[in-house]
């Protein structure tokens, strides 16, 4: 083990206290690597739907929650995110606007991008409506994924009957409105992991960052069940969502990570470098975070089992000043 990933003893972590000590963490993680700045972003295969994706892509709430965040703003980022090798658009129904920026940014573009939307509700007929909304103003035919968005708090009794989310979700795919299809959630890591076993699922995207691991641990009680059968894996709020617990914050100009800004890239290494995840999605206001963000993961380097623990150890120390935000943790 490289002394630039030495893991600090439990002595050190207390005598610096556990906010220095992240930082810390960082700066010791982040030392000594090799520079990839003029590399392509790295791809992995997206579990069993054989796609390949870079592992960062560009979610898209902000083009349509944030008040501050204009059209012409948002269609800039996506055109730099496709010259960034970031070919890999989130967006979902409950986004507001950003469906309709999307649309007409992919006009002549659709084959260029991995494109993913999410309906929400829990019967076929409100998530079929959701979902037909979404096509209109995405202009286009199909989504390359499907999910059903925030499925963690629905309930999985009528999500499995026969007009139910599983049933509507298996016939996008055999209509072709949806090449792959899956769920997400922030919270609620049981109820994930439950509706895993309905085979539906190809991909899930829910949190992963070093702190919530300690608050809603989808690590363990979900990770090692998708990879077991196959279903593709990606990470959201990987800086844990905006500065302060209220959803409210997220229609501010830019709330900043929760996570904070100098732990930004231990992070991005955490959330990536976990076994069975593709990548990350994360969320810009503004073209100059992506540029940062782009430039973390072209310079992604795993973590190894030393740098991982180290990580995790600093996580478990701020965890008890965050909360379960985004609801239910079992």
């Amino acid at each position: 083990m490289s002394k630039a990933t030495k893991v600090l003893t439990k002595g050190e972590l207390n005598r610096r206290g556990f906010l220095g000590a992240v930082a810390t963490a960082g700066s010791l993680l982040l030392s000594g690597r090799p520079s990839r700045a003029a590399t392509e972003i790295p791809r992995r295969t997206l579990g069993r739907t054989g796609e390949t994706v870079p592992i960062l892509g560009l979610g898209a709430a902000c083009f349509g929650q944030c008040r501050t965040v204009s059209a012409a703003e948002a269609t800039a980022i996506c055109h730099e995110a496709l010259e960034q090798g970031i070919d890999f658009f989130d967006v979902a129904r409950a986004y507001g606007k950003a469906e309709e920026v999307i649309g007409r940014f992919l006009e002549g573009r659709r084959d260029r991008v991995f494109l993913t939307t999410k309906a929400g509700g829990t019967r076929a007929r409100e998530m079929g409506k959701s979902f037909e909304e979404s096509l209109r103003l995405l202009r286009t035919d199909h989504v390359d994924l499907l999910y059903w968005h925030g499925m963690g708090g629905k309930n999985l009794d009528v999500a499995a009957e026969a007009d139910g989310a599983f049933a509507w979700l298996e016939d996008q795919k055999r209509k072709g409105r949806a090449r792959f299809v899956g769920f997400t959630s922030h919270s609620h890591p049981s109820a994930v992991a439950r509706a895993i076993e309905s085979g539906v699922a190809d991909v899930v995207m829910v949190p992963f960052n070093p702190v919530d691991r300690h608050i809603y641990g989808f690590e363990e009680k979900l990770l090692p069940k998708a990879r077991s059968r196959g279903v593709g894996v990606l990470a959201m709020k990987v800086f844990g969502g905006p500065t302060g617990d209220e959803w409210s914050r997220y229609v501010e100009p830019d709330p900043g990570p929760q996570i904070g800004v100098e732990r930004l890239e231990m992070a991005f290494r955490y959330a990536v470098s976990l076994p069975g995840v593709a990548g990350a999605v994360i969320g810009v206001h503004t073209r100059k975070q992506l540029r940062e963000v782009a430039a973390l993961a072209r310079g992604f380097v795993p973590l190894d089992d030393a740098g991982l623990e180290q990580v995790i150890e600093a996580g478990q120390r701020i965890a008890p000043g965050w909360n379960a935000r985004f609801g239910p943790t079992t």
